[in-house]
């Protein structure tokens, strides 16, 4: 079972690291905490104790992450067989990818990874921000790759998540590493936002070739609407995908004078069959 967070005491420490402490180090362990390490008095067999555990459990995330990453290869795998799919563990294996990311098995890994993930909307996107750590590798590409051709009908389905920049920024990284690889990207319910979309954009226009085997875009965001400043974004986005069968844009509170400015895109698509734009304010 994996805890949220780990406590241990002041002996712990010295059964675990004999060496690494001097006697004041401990003594200044036991009465203040060390750095990143809070330290608390409780009760253990009515005897009162100092107990320890880390300040924010991203500190124990990312100490775990570095932790599996000086394992060897087998038992790696052996521990993504055991918490790949867990969602208390999503945080550790970002660190993780984004640590090894240049050694030789990370595409192996991230292989595993995807098969333990198989599910849109949150799986999905814990699979993207997970090869969003491994930019700036030779191995983006092929992790995206492996991602993207793992999700059934080439459908990424991100909907019914609150999606925040960094998110949007991830999807868009995917995307732009396997541009003819997605035939469907629906981004319903998710709250993405003007920064969101901006997000996204910057991502997408890195591509120097069209996106022209998406059929089918959606994206809704009653709660966090694109409004006027969304809508030069979503033009640029929508210009990377010519080929749209299927546009459904509802709910994104854009204004007639903005909607405007997509309206030549929208127009161009000479296949477009479905096109959806209720609850806009369009007057």
């Amino acid at each position: 079972k994996i805890q949220s967070r780990i406590i241990f005491s002041a002996q712990d420490i010295e059964n675990h690291f004999p060496t690494k402490f001097t006697h004041e180090q401990l003594k200044n362990l036991k009465n203040n905490g060390l750095g990143i390490v809070s330290s608390y008095s409780m009760y253990s067999d009515f005897k009162r104790q100092r107990f320890f555990s880390f300040q924010h459990l991203t500190f124990q995330e990312f100490l775990g992450a570095y932790h599996l990453s000086t394992l060897d290869v087998d038992h790696q795998k052996m521990m993504l067989e055991r918490h790949g799919n867990n969602p208390s563990m999503r945080e550790v294996w970002k660190f993780f990818f984004g640590i090894i990311k240049s050694t030789d098995n990370a595409a192996v890994l991230y292989d595993k990874l995807a098969q333990l993930n198989p599910a849109k909307g949150v799986e999905t996107l814990f699979l993207c921000r997970c090869a969003f750590e491994t930019q700036g590798e030779d191995c983006s590409q092929e992790l995206c790759h492996q991602l993207l051709s793992s999700r059934e009908c080439q459908k990424m389905d991100i909907s019914n998540i609150v999606l925040s920049s960094p998110d949007c920024s991830a999807i868009g990284f995917v995307l732009y590493n396997g541009p003819l690889e997605v035939r469907q990207l629906l981004m319903n319910y998710c709250q993405v936002g003007v920064e969101g979309i901006e997000a996204l954009k910057a991502q997408l226009s890195k591509s120097p070739i069209e996106f022209e085997n998406i059929s089918n875009f959606q994206i809704r965001s009653q709660l966090n609407p694109l409004g006027e400043q969304g809508a030069t974004a979503l033009k640029n986005i929508l210009s990377k995908m010519p080929n749209l069968l299927e546009l459904r844009l509802y709910g994104n509170q854009l204004k007639s004078e903005k909607l405007a400015i997509i309206e030549p895109v929208i127009c161009s698509m000479r296949d477009l069959r479905v096109l959806v734009l209720t609850k806009n304010d369009l007057g």
